[in-house]
């Protein structure tokens, strides 16, 4: 045996960290959120154990500067706590890697054999050391001794790194790459400190190399944004990204896949990474949400960019195709007028709906300037929404005049809504109504529409003309607002005018669990005297059952019904047909796009009560619609 004097090199400094930064480890961990699964605990356990090797090294290095046959026993006991608990925290280690690859029963009972069986071997060869010589000792003169270079911890040091490389490197497809990287420079880093240990006879960072892989663990699995079995990271950390990467030149591509959980198909992310990791030098992946990813890659650091996303492309077409998923895509570079990342995922939901399912599409200026209308649409909505205003000088109301074929004279109109916004001008319900349906803004759009609409009728009441009533469009969505029938009450009564002044217009576009309810809606509203108009009649799958089921008063023909009626023979008998069966129910029927006397002649024929169309006017401001009516006499 050498006799060394290895104690006579220890430095506190190295163990008193090693304590700080155990206690900062559980202060994180017991400072935010973390999901409290068996790997954590594990993990939680092995903390404990490398404070306390910690501590008994301090201890142990105090009480070896003076020994004396009293304390050898003390000194033997802190010896062996020191290394037993440093192999156990190699011991849990192994066991949290096993944990968190969720193995199968057979290798996890073999991690378990090769992991606790070598604590019990390596446990025999510390413990027996004062008897076998092998490692730390004291003879009878009180001389210490120490094979320094054969001691069971370095033997025990080397059996767990070769079971660790080994495990990490069989189920390495289970990590992701970026993420196995870290480990293994982790682990090298922590094998070159034990190393220069070795070299200059100390002990004095043992506990502070085992602290490493723990550490990495922490910030690996449990305190960052990375989702470990994909290897993204979440929305808030694209955010971040984002705002990191400042004025850089980088690009964004968004993959959608419609109705997907991501969670269940963890290839696909991971497949995604796989290739990008060959073509792009600085990127990364994100799951903003359970059906979609987002690809950022910093450009001017990526010159394979153009094949980059050629080969991704080609890739994740192979795995839906594999899976039966559906995609979008959208390629979108940095823009100076895109400020954050909420910019850059609301530009996408933009997008999004233009995109057709299986289709790649790169962001163009066209794109980002109606997205930046839209958006800045989007922003005085939610103002509008926000006071509503029942004058807001924002909401214009605009209107089409109806002629009634009996009397031949105009005495109702239609309600059609515009914005009239600062920056944009006139805006048409094409490009805000689908909007304010999505954010939940159209009610207050309907009620200011409503109250303008009111006071209009009262107006032209007071001025002497005839008026029987002008209808007013309403979402299906808001006939499932519990207050919808106070609201619309409330505003006709506060007009002071009769509420057979008023029709309300409806699409057929509600779900057979609505019907009772829109139901008892329309009845409780015509008992006080409102009509109701079934809207666009003939645009989509008509059901006649449910809609000879509901109490409506006035059928409107879309204007591709009177188009088909005017092709053939055939295609008029069949319009017709429709609205024979609607006058014997005892509906009325309005025909909308009427443009031309043949339109006109042809509505007639079919059982048109009311007639609108630009033949007669295109929408104009309410206040104009006096132009079209008579006076009461």
């Amino acid at each position: 045996m050498t006799d060394v004097l290895f104690y006579q090199n220890y430095t506190y400094v190295a163990d008193i960290s090693a304590i700080v930064l155990c206690i900062i480890c559980w202060l994180l961990l017991h400072s935010s959120y973390t999901v409290r699964e068996k790997s954590l605990i594990i993990f939680k356990a092995g903390t404990v154990c490398l404070m306390m090797a910690t501590v008994c090294s301090i201890s142990f290095h105090t009480a070896i500067t003076r020994i004396t046959e009293s304390r050898k026993i003390l000194i033997y006991v802190l010896q062996d706590g020191i290394y037993l608990l440093l192999i156990l925290t190699f011991v849990l280690l192994c066991n949290y890697f096993g944990t968190l690859l969720k193995l199968e029963e057979r290798p996890a009972r073999l991690l378990g054999a090769v992991s606790w069986g070598g604590y019990a071997v390596f446990a025999f060869l510390e413990i027996g050391s004062p008897f076998t010589h092998l490692g730390f000792y004291i003879d009878a003169d009180l001389m210490v001794h120490q094979n320094f270079y054969f001691d069971p911890f370095r033997f025990a040091y080397i059996y767990y790194c070769i079971v660790l490389v080994v495990v990490l490197f069989t189920y390495r497809k289970k990590f992701v790459l970026k993420m196995l990287r870290c480990l293994a420079y982790i682990l090298l880093f922590s094998f070159g400190m034990i190393a220069l240990e070795a070299e200059y006879v100390s002990t004095s960072y043992s506990c502070m190399a085992l602290l490493l892989p723990y550490m990495g663990v922490l910030f690996l699995f449990h305190y960052t944004s990375y989702d470990r079995e994909t290897g993204t990271l979440d929305a808030g950390a694209f955010d971040s990204y984002l705002r990191d990467v400042g004025d850089d030149d980088f690009s964004v591509i968004f993959m959608g896949f419609p109705e997907t959980n991501l969670k269940k198909i963890p290839e696909l992310p991971r497949t995604i990474l796989t290739f990008a990791e060959n073509y792009f030098k600085t990127f990364c992946l994100f799951r903003l949400q359970d059906d979609k990813l987002a690809l950022v890659y910093q450009r001017l650091s990526n010159k394979a960019e153009k094949n980059g996303k050629y080969n991704i492309q080609k890739t994740f077409e192979r795995v839906c195709k594999e899976h039966g998923l559906g995609y979008r895509v959208l390629i979108a570079h940095a823009d100076d007028r895109l400020r954050e990342a909420g910019e850059y995922l609301a530009l996408n939901e933009f997008m999004e709906e233009k995109i057709p399912v299986g289709a790649v599409y790169e962001c163009q200026n066209k794109d980002i300037i109606e997205y930046r209308k839209a958006s800045y649409i989007l922003g005085e909505l939610k103002d509008i929404n926000a006071h509503c205003d029942l004058e807001d000088e924002r909401v214009k109301v605009y209107c089409q005049p109806v002629l009634n074929t009996r009397t031949n004279r105009f005495a109702s109109a239609e309600a059609l809504m515009r914005l009239e916004l600062p920056e944009t001008g006139m805006v048409y319900p094409d490009q805000f109504i689908p909007m304010a349906e999505r954010h939940d803004y159209i009610h207050t759009l309907s009620k200011i529409i409503l109250n303008k609409t009111c006071r209009q009728i009262k107006r032209l009441e007071q001025e002497g003309y005839q008026i029987d009533r002008v209808s007013v469009n309403f979402s299906i969505l808001e006939f499932r607002r519990k207050e919808f029938c106070k609201d619309v009450m409330d505003i006709i009564r506060q007009n002071e005018i009769p509420y057979e002044k008023v029709a309300i217009e409806l699409t057929e576009s509600w779900n057979e669990t609505e019907f009772d309810n829109i139901k008892n809606t329309i009845t409780s509203l015509q008992k006080l005297g409102i009509k109701f108009y079934l809207d666009d009649f003939g645009t989509g799958y008509s059901n006649f059952e449910r809609i000879i089921g509901l109490p409506i008063d006035v059928i409107k023909f879309d204007r591709s019904l009177t188009i088909l009626a005017g092709k053939n023979a055939e295609s008029r008998y069949m319009v017709g047909s429709f609205s024979d069966i609607f006058k014997n129910s005892h509906y009325e029927i309005l025909f909308e796009g009427v443009e031309n006397e043949k339109d006109e002649d042809q509505c007639k024929q079919m059982n048109a009560l009311y007639l609108q169309g630009y033949k007669y006017s295109k929408p104009i401001p309410i206040e104009e619609l006096t132009r079209f009516l008579g006076r009461a006499v």
